[in-house]
């Protein structure tokens, strides 16, 4: 049984006998397929640009331009609609350590916090997106 104690918490690809970069892969197959989703979500797909998802076919590039213009306004929209952290409360460390607060305000300073954290995740991640779509609609 000590040898199952030995075995490391997390395994590389290759100890599946896959490519070293599998990760990246994967990464890079889930942003394709999101901002496929992203793009037919928001209805930024005219039918001509759906058919040529569906059928594999490559649209003219003026298409693509105007398409990655749309989603990068989109995305702005998205960046002007997010809440400024400086606005929202601050848990202080008295809530959340403090014997004395109660159950229900310690919950919520836990609560605040995942959510100030969660805010924080999603701008830097509206941000990168932007920068990329930035990138390619120039």
């Amino acid at each position: 049984m000590s040898w199952i104690e030995q075995l490391p918490n997390t395994n590389p690809p290759t100890w599946l006998g896959l490519p070293v970069t599998a990760e990246n892969q994967l990464q890079s197959m889930q942003g394709t397929t999101l901002l496929s989703h992203l793009s037919i979500t928001q209805g930024e797909y005219g039918e001509e640009g759906l058919e040529d998802e569906l059928t594999g076919r490559q649209p003219s590039t003026g298409g693509i331009n105007s398409k990655l213009s749309a989603l990068l306004e989109t995305v702005d929209g998205w960046i002007g609609a997010m809440p400024h952290a400086k606005s929202l409360p601050i848990a202080g460390d008295e809530l959340t350590s403090d014997a004395g607060a109660s159950p229900i305000q310690r919950s919520l300073a836990r609560e605040i916090t995942c959510g100030l954290s969660a805010l924080e995740q999603i701008t830097e991640d509206l941000a990168v997106v932007r920068s990329v779509l930035a990138m390619f609609a120039q």
